[in-house]
């Protein structure tokens, strides 16, 4: 999973993100599932604590890093800062039970 913080920039954000890095994401083979959703405002109203969530579903830590050991698993890696600059990254790594 992937929390990205809300950007200086929205409009540019997802622009790169929906344009060029999600591309790149969609070239990576080996995961179950993957969505990328916009987070919504609060009950009341008050901004949502991020502003992005990815998430990816692997059948284990290990096929998740070879996937992301590929070249288009590391691709995706590099491209992140080119458009999550100036905002929070954060990644979770975690298990059904």
């Amino acid at each position: 999973m992937v929390l990205y913080g809300h950007p200086p920039n929205a409009e540019e954000f997802e622009k790169y993100y929906l344009g060029v890095h999600m591309p790149l994401v969609a070239a990576m083979k080996g995961a179950r599932r993957m969505e990328a959703a916009r987070c919504l405002p609060q009950a009341d109203g008050s901004p949502p604590a991020f502003y992005r969530v990815f998430e990816a579903w692997f059948d284990s830590p290990e096929q998740m890093a070879a996937v992301f050991d590929t070249p288009e698993g590391k691709k995706v890696r590099a491209d992140v800062p080119n458009f999550a600059s100036g905002t929070t990254v954060t990644r979770l790594v975690c298990k059904l039970d």
